[in-house]
């Protein structure tokens, strides 16, 4: 740290905080800045340093808050501005974060490691083209960067260019050899290409490695693949216990946030009484807005391959995972009687505004054609089917069913971005808990409203997959292509598959996914009394 305070010139202030540090006492350090900063409150390094001080204690608040004002009085500081995007990065704030970044780039054009965080903020945000070019541009002025060639060859793996991203991780590993994440995508690309014991062998030599929680979940839940492929059941049941556990740990308050996610759902079912849904209007709306198709279903149920064969015919307009059925219930909830006994009581005029207002937030996050329906695919949104039956009584509702026994396991032996929701699946028996819980929504809605609603059952899709498709068009009145069958097409054509099974719905459909559940038996006699009753009820034997 140099300057005056102001970020310039030379300053002796700091020197006793900095000689703490390389003491490698960090406390004393903070202590001699606090009482700085007590004195000369707008010492701009001193607040700097504090704050970077901060992040390294995983303190990110108070860090950002330290580092703006850092920049606040010193923008042309140029230490600063890295130092808060990579705060602001930490706390999920990637939209500031790309802001500070850019402020580094204004100031350096060629400064990698603002590149590469801008690289991450534009990933977080869904904007890949840019993120892959700012990659790229690091990778022009450092050739063997270990971290931007890491970066890169992930962007490329979720893509699906998986001989791209194979050789960049090779390339990086020349020269770090020990380095995680790129040894973590070797083995994605190794498993892809059916390497699996070379795959197994690597993933087996990076755990061995001083690894981040982060870095040891990715490698445990690339664990379960290998294993799992090879085989190896029980190995690959405690990787997932060693992932789900390390993902609890990121996630402060994950059990109680999945037993109130739990509760509100059956707390949703005393509520949607068979009386309140016998009743619900459903009067056709003639507003010009054509009713969407809502495909729904369960995470790990078949709603991402449904999803591929259904995207890009003509007829649908894709969108993928958008929670925005969740702000109409917010409307309702705010409407006399709550959510959801308002939904009997919506006049005409309440239901073209809610309409209205569903697709004004689709043209939030989409560039929606009006003249094409829209498919709406949110697995979770099963939930909510008597709300988006009460708003849209002309929809279609495309149910993605699998064995309960083997959505559950593969729920509980996916890595999930966590939610509330998705806090549920950390471990077995509660994963089977919530799954109880959205089917009894579920059969309540399709025994008691009049849906257009068809079920897809994942293993007739694998078994007969032009049989299940010509079932899936009839019903949605799509004019038959035998094409459609091929969802590898689509995925090809498409690139990036935005959620956990990119990898897999990028293959040819296998039956190595169908009654998996019964090699992990053992593992899950306290899911069956749960959930193979709905299981029997889907027709499984």
């Amino acid at each position: 740290m140099t300057g005056n305070g102001n970020g310039n010139g030379r300053d002796d202030s700091l020197a006793p905080a900095v000689a703490a540090l390389r003491a490698g006492r960090p406390d004393d350090a903070v202590r001699q800045l606090n009482d700085l900063l007590a004195r000369q409150p707008d010492h701009a390094d001193a607040l700097h340093m504090l704050g970077v001080l901060c992040c390294s204690a995983d303190r990110h608040e108070q860090g950002a808050r330290l580092l703006s004002r850092s920049v606040a009085l010193a923008p042309g500081m140029p230490g600063a501005w890295p130092n808060l995007g990579n705060a602001l990065s930490a706390l999920n704030r990637y939209t500031d974060a790309a802001q500070a970044y850019e402020r580094v780039l204004a100031l350096n054009a060629g400064h990698v490691d603002a590149l590469i965080g801008l690289a991450r903020c534009r990933s977080r945000l869904k904007d890949f083209d840019a993120a892959e070019r700012h990659l790229r541009r690091a990778i022009e002025i450092e050739p063997e960067h270990a971290v931007a060639l890491a970066r890169l060859a992930e962007l490329c793996e979720e893509s699906n260019r998986v001989a791209e991203a194979l050789a960049l991780s090779e390339r990086g590993l020349a020269q770090a050899p020990d380095h995680p994440m790129l040894n973590l995508i070797a083995a994605r690309c190794e498993r892809r290409g059916g390497d699996l014991d070379a795959a197994a062998e690597r993933l087996e030599n990076l755990t061995a490695l001083a690894l981040t929680d982060s870095q040891a979940r990715a490698a445990a839940f690339e664990q379960v693949r290998v294993y799992d492929r090879l085989g190896q059941t029980d190995a690959a049941w405690q990787a997932a216990l060693r992932g789900n556990a390390l993902a609890e740990r990121s996630w402060s308050g994950a059990v109680d946030d999945a037993k109130r996610a739990l509760d509100q759902l059956e707390e949703q079912l005393t509520r949607f009484t068979p009386a309140l849904l016998d009743d619900l209007g459903t009067d056709p709306v003639d507003d010009g807005l054509t009713d969407p198709v809502f495909l729904v279903g369960f995470p790990r149920s078949g709603t991402t391959l449904l999803d591929q064969i259904l995207d890009g015919r003509p007829q649908l307009q894709v969108m993928m995972e958008k929670t925005i059925a969740n702000r109409l219930q917010q409307v309702v909830a705010a409407l006399p009687g709550g959510y959801p006994q308002a939904l009997s009581d919506l006049t005409e005029a309440q239901v073209r505004q809610l309409r209205q207002r569903y697709f004004d937030e689709v043209d939030t996050v989409m560039t929606r054609d009006p003249e094409v329906r829209l498919l709406d695919k949110l697995p979770l949104n099963t939930a909510k089917i008597a709300l988006l039956y009460r708003v849209f009584p002309g929809a279609h509702f495309v149910f993605a069913a699998r064995h309960p026994m083997d959505v559950v396991l593969s729920c509980f032996l996916q890595d999930f971005e966590l939610n509330h929701a998705m806090a549920n699946f950390l471990s077995a028996p509660a994963a089977a808990r919530y799954y109880a819980a959205v089917m009894a929504l579920f059969e309540r809605f399709r025994d008691h409203l009049d849906l257009r609603l068809h079920v897809t059952r994942y293993e007739d899709l694998v078994d007969d997959p032009e049989a299940a498709t010509q079932a899936l068009f009839a019903f949605l009145d799509l004019p038959w292509d035998a094409s459609a069958a091929d969802h590898t097409r689509n995925v090809r054509e498409r690139g990036r598959i935005d959620t956990p099974s990119y990898h897999q719905v990028a293959e040819p459909l296998y039956r190595r996914a169908v009654a998996r559940w019964r090699r992990y038996a053992d593992h899950l006699e306290d899911v069956r009394p749960i959930v193979m009753p709905y299981a029997s009820r889907l027709g499984y034997p």
